[in-house]
């Protein structure tokens, strides 16, 4: 009865693969070519449920993987982020085209996912620019800052679209603020005040994201594959500025109201009443 609960219990919910295109925005121009390609493989599981590991094999110099990161970027979801690639013939070659068959060990039972029907990249043809670059150098760190983008047109064969923004470290590469599964007809992303340091170099990351969603029947798991256009723009933030507190300006708008009201003699009284 105890083996029969622990079975009913092991848990893989869903499994997914990443293809992911990178660019790079250093100015107000728009980047043209990418800076580099990566893959990711995935899955996520109940929670509550203990995770002890997984492989996957594939088409692919890569297979099989054995190393995934668990509760990354969150709680019950396990990844493998592949090596930075300099073109998308060389991931390929790493990372082909073809079934991704995914097993983790789920309170230590076996669990397998599927992902099938990947036979070519799904990126939507616009490239995410972060349109108000210039002024973001040396912003306020201390005030909130909008952030604006454009909007994009999702790549026909997905069927669900997303906007994801970032901010990162630049030096360690620590997420630092995040915005995740917005429309794709996003264009705006407020970063709330105090949540950078000043002086310090960010990567503000819009991220356009097309999925196609699928289910694998066999096994009961649902499937994602995942075509992400992502644009890291450096962003170097300014000092904090502190900003006045409201009561502070009460009291100085009070004294100038109450010489405006008192001094109402003639000019020489009041420049010696107020020792001006």
């Amino acid at each position: 009865m105890s083996t029969l609960s622990i079975a009913a219990d092991a848990n893989l919910v869903g499994v997914n693969i990443f293809d992911n295109t990178v660019y790079s925005q250093t100015s107000a121009a728009a980047p043209t070519t990418p800076s580099s390609y990566f893959f990711s493989i995935g899955g996520d599981y109940a929670s509550g449920d203990i995770f002890g590991g997984a492989t996957a094999t594939f088409t692919g110099t890569a297979s099989p993987v054995t190393s995934f990161d668990n509760n990354v970027p969150s709680p019950n979801f396990f990844n493998h982020d592949s090596v930075v690639f300099p073109s998308l013939s060389a991931l390929h070659t790493a990372y082909n085209f073809g079934s991704y068959t995914i097993i983790a060990t789920i309170n230590g039972i076996p669990n397998t996912g599927v992902v099938s029907g990947y036979t070519r990249d799904l990126f939507t043809s616009t490239i995410p620019v972060v349109t108000n670059y210039s002024s973001l150098q040396g912003l306020n760190p201390a005030n909130s800052v909008a952030v604006t983008s454009n909007a994009y047109t999702p790549a026909s064969g997905t069927n669900a679209a997303f906007s994801f923004f970032t901010i990162y470290n630049a030096t360690t590469l620590a997420a630092v603020y995040s915005q995740g599964f917005l429309p794709d007809t996003t264009t705006s992303f407020t970063v709330p005040a105090d949540t950078l340091m000043p002086d310090t170099q960010y990567l503000f990351e819009v991220n356009f994201s097309n999925r196609l969603d699928g289910f694998d029947s066999i096994d009961s798991v649902s499937t994602t594959q995942r075509f992400d256009v992502r644009t890291d723009a450096t962003v170097t933030t300014g000092s904090a500025s502190p900003v006045p507190e409201p009561g502070s300006l009460s009291l100085v708008d009070m004294a100038l109201v109450s010489f405006g009201v008192f001094c109402r003699w003639p000019a020489a009284w009041c420049a010696r009443r107020w020792k001006l």
